[in-house]
């Protein structure tokens, strides 16, 4: 009888080990069509990018994630003060990776410095087409005033 306790309480905790998640994005209050933009203009976000493939593991639930993490520097800007927009202007990848929506950016940023990472299905295998995406990013305030882009060309040779 212990045995089995012990199983099911074994068991019921390593569950969560095997799933994969990632974090989701606060929504920022959509633009109102009837309310001009209005504030000053938010200085063009500073990024920087890293991409991670997905690979072949028979252990690893994520394994066939990729992932795009942009980091974008809060440039003293408050985290709910502003927002920020990824336009895709276009891609080699069929998925949609980057929300629709503007988002906020983390509640807590480390050292002024916001992260995103944007997970998508890349396959469960070693063989990588190449990717690259060209997506503009912009700042914006509550007032739906929008940075310039910073633009972005996202590339990964792939693995062949």
């Amino acid at each position: 009888m212990k045995i089995i306790i012990f199983l099911f309480f074994g068991l019921s905790f390593c569950g969560s080990a095997f799933a994969c998640s990632f974090a989701k994005f606060e929504t920022f209050p959509p633009k109102n069509p009837l309310v001009e933009p209005k504030g000053a203009q938010p200085k063009s976000p500073k990024v920087e990018f890293k991409v991670e493939r997905g690979y072949s593991s028979e252990f690893d639930s994520c394994a066939d994630t990729g992932t795009v993490t942009i980091k974008i520097d809060a440039q003293g800007y408050k985290s709910r003060s502003v927002g920020y927009v990824f336009e895709v202007i276009s891609s080699s990848e069929s998925q949609k990776i980057f929300p629709e929506e503007a988002v906020y950016g983390n509640a807590k940023s480390v050292n002024g410095v916001n992260t995103f990472t944007f997970p998508w299905i890349d396959g469960a295998s070693d063989v990588q087409e190449p990717l690259e995406i060209l997506v503009n990013i912009y700042r914006v305030n509550h007032g739906w005033v929008l940075s310039d882009p910073a633009q972005l060309v996202i590339r990964h040779r792939g693995r062949i």
